[in-house]
């Protein structure tokens, strides 16, 4: 039975539907083989670095970036083992000497700059989000990247697993994609893109901490429940989010355990501020209707915890003093009453000018704690006199349904606080003007202060604005935290040794893992 710990989309390019790829002929199996068998919760369509570089990076180990970070969100060496910037709009980085990659090739500074590029090339928001003008290699191991206007957590931005350094052979004469390849401690040895299975296998040249699994192969399971039945019939040996309520009753058998740990990712809730949520004042009676405290424990059976602002408290970033967890249903009704909402004809639901405060609340399915939240939410903002309708559909097809003008209110997901280790990234992404437009909600206070947020070389400095970003957001509400996300995993007891990264997005498993 395991221990509970509470600790701190899109699609390949080139060649990528082709049934098979391979790095190498397959060998005869032999007997001491160690393999690890993964349920991957999403659908693995691809294996393009960029585009589906947490896949690559994180879940695969197949490639590295320049800076990692560690368990506080701290960075720390990786490819890169320093980094300065000389100028306000120029970093400099040392490439670490010594490895190659998965195709006997050198990495050095030619290598690093090339694969920066062709990841801003074949992802162009990378340029958007990091203000990258340009990368060169300025030595043998040293790579320099200039920049359009200051971005003083360059080097956090160059954490996003997007920018996972690859070879040029990745890429065929052509320019078509063929497969990725890394430095990491595993390497592809074949992809089925029509059954969705991926599978690495130990890099034997790899110049770290060498792999202890010798094969891993990754299937995607997109079902919840999927995911539990396979664990439970020795299909697969780890996966990661079986329903919550099964937990339980998982843990007690004797070949399985959970471990459930709370991650960098929140259950938040997108208003459209173009519509219902226009006025503040029922964006906050909204938040102020929610029990979270009910949610956390009793919904989501303890897998995760009550969320006060958008990040959690082993972020150095974060703002300790908000607290935007109160529970006050008659100071909700109190805000509606002041929008000039109220329950004109005794039916239980609010109205305004004969409109009734009804609306759509859309979410998905893959994560399993996403649909008992937006059930939990209809009945409690029904005490509010909201009329809630929820609509489940696949993650791939919201961002369209909501930029085609089709009607929604709430879009309950789950998110990523921390992509990358940076006290801005989020914020920027969550609330900056430009980045949110199909949401109804512009603030160009808020854009001034993530303007100056990613320009403020002193790091003090820069955290104390992200908090005063957090105060203002919290306040103006376009965005409401629910809980934090709480991860539940499933073990087959062969499987010992998992050490959990705080810093992952689902999951990572680290090189020194025993299966038994």
């Amino acid at each position: 039975m395991g221990a509970v710990l509470l600790l701190g989309l899109l699609t390949a390019c080139g060649s990528a539907n082709a049934p098979e790829v391979s790095t190498e002929p397959n060998a005869q199996a032999m007997a001491a083989e160690k393999v690890l068998h993964i349920g991957e919760l999403w659908a693995i369509d691809g294996i393009d670095p960029v585009n589906q570089g947490t896949l690559v990076k994180e879940k695969a180990l197949v490639t590295e970036v320049l800076c990692e970070a560690n368990e506080k969100f701290e960075l720390i060496p990786g490819l890169a083992t320093e980094w300065t910037h000389t100028d306000d709009n120029t970093w400099v980085f040392t490439i670490r000497q010594g490895v190659k990659f998965h195709d006997g090739t050198a990495m050095d500074a030619e290598a690093v700059a090339w694969s920066i590029n062709n990841a801003l090339a074949v992802n162009p928001t990378l340029v958007t989000s990091t203000n990258i003008s340009s990368v060169s290699a300025t030595g043998d191991y040293e790579v320099t990247i200039a920049t359009s206007k200051p971005n003083a957590e360059l080097p956090e931005y160059m954490h996003l697993s997007g920018f996972g350094i690859i070879a040029a052979g990745t890429y065929d004469n052509s320019g078509n994609f063929v497969l990725p390849i890394g430095t990491g401690p595993y390497k592809v040895d074949t992809f089925n893109n029509s059954t969705g299975v991926l599978t690495v296998i130990k890099n034997n040249d790899y110049y770290g901490t060498k792999p202890s699994i010798d094969k891993v192969v990754i299937t995607g399971m997109t079902d919840p429940s999927t995911r539990a039945l396979a664990l439970e019939s020795g299909e697969i040996d780890f996966t990661c989010d079986v329903p919550f309520n099964e937990t339980d009753r998982l843990d007690a058998l004797d070949k399985i355990r959970i471990e459930k740990y709370v991650t960098a990712r929140t259950y938040c809730i997108n208003l459209n501020c173009g519509d219902l949520f226009s006025d503040k004042k029922v964006r906050q009676a909204a938040s102020l209707a929610m029990d979270r405290e009910t949610i956390a424990n009793d919904v989501l059976y303890g897998c995760g915890s009550v969320s006060k602002s958008m990040y959690t408290d082993n972020m150095a970033w974060d703002n300790t003093e908000i607290d935007g967890a109160a529970f006050d249903l008659e100071q909700a009704k109190k805000l509606m009453a002041e929008a000039g909402w109220s329950d004109s004809d005794g039916d239980g639901y609010l109205d305004k000018d004969g409109r009734v405060f009804e609306f759509t609340l859309i979410t998905y399915t893959q994560r399993p704690g996403l649909p008992l939240i937006a059930e939990a939410l209809q009945a409690q903002l029904k005490e509010l006199g909201m009329k809630v309708n929820v609509t489940t559909m696949d993650s791939s097809a919201i961002t369209e349904h909501i930029k085609s003008g089709k009607e929604w209110g709430m879009y309950l997901s789950g998110s990523a606080t921390c992509m990358a280790p940076s006290c801005v990234y989020f914020l920027e992404n969550k609330y900056y003007s430009s980045n949110i437009s199909a949401y109804g909600y512009s603030n160009a206070e808020m854009d001034s202060m993530i303007d100056k947020c990613k320009t403020e070389f002193d790091t003090a400095e820069r955290y104390e604005i992200s908090k005063q970003i957090q105060a203002l957001a919290m306040d103006e509400l376009p965005v409401i935290y629910v809980c934090n996300y709480g991860v539940a995993y499933g073990f087959n007891e062969k499987v010992s040794n998992f050490k959990f990264n705080p810093t992952a997005h689902d999951y990572m498993w680290n090189v020194d893992i025993q299966i038994n």
